[in-house]
């Protein structure tokens, strides 16, 4: 391990431990040492996703999530087909590290609807995604009204 990833898990492990008092937590962190130092993610993640993009042009890059008090991300956009490995295919440039870091603003916006309040589009698309593989009782409700999201 470099002195860039021991500062890193020394960076994650001191976020998590002062958050210890906080009754819910994330931390958002690509796959890295981090899952065998200290533990493995309550969730792994991909942008596509969570995507808000021009469609079938969802991307990948595998993101962890470690979490407490907060329920798993439900995706809104299960079916994107796109597969595109934007991250590794970026050119060299003085912005390539912070342009690889960023959050995705789907994944950012799922945060904030899922966790911060349910808004009128995350109940639109959880009730869409209940109904792709409705139980009984779900199946008259799904049947009775188009979902549109």
């Amino acid at each position: 391990m470099d002195g860039r990833q021991q500062a890193g898990v020394a960076l994650f492990m001191r976020g998590w431990r002062a958050a210890a008092h906080i009754p819910k937590v994330a931390f958002e962190h690509p796959v890295s040492v981090i899952n065998t130092l200290f533990r493995a993610p309550d969730q792994i993640i991909q942008p596509h996703q969570f995507w808000d993009g021009e469609p079938g042009k969802g991307e990948v890059k595998t993101t962890c999530l470690w979490t407490r008090g907060l329920p798993k991300l439900v995706p809104t956009t299960p079916d994107e087909p796109g597969r595109i490995q934007a991250c590794w295919l970026m050119g060299p440039s003085e912005e390539r590290a912070t342009d690889r870091s960023r959050t995705y603003t789907g994944i950012a916006a799922a945060f904030a609807e899922q966790w911060a309040g349910r808004s009128e589009t995350y109940e639109k698309r959880l009730q869409a995604a209940s109904c792709n593989s409705p139980s009984e009782k779900q199946a008259a409700t799904c049947n009775s009204e188009v979902v549109a999201v």
